[in-house]
């Protein structure tokens, strides 16, 4: 089908825990080892995702 996308989607358990109310969660894969501090804006979206990104 022409413009679609292939791929394979997967199951990837996470968890997010609080470590600052509206400012700071701890997500981590619970399929692997990997987990990030995220840093939170005033809207509610990820400001900060260390290694990853930041949104400018």
């Amino acid at each position: 089908m022409p413009g679609s996308c292939a791929g394979t989607v997967v199951c990837n358990p996470q968890r997010y825990t609080c470590l600052e109310e509206g400012r700071r969660y701890l997500y981590e894969s619970r399929a692997s080892d990997c987990w990030r501090e995220l840093e939170i804006g005033a809207d509610g979206l990820v400001v900060d995702y260390p290694d990853f990104w930041r949104r400018g």
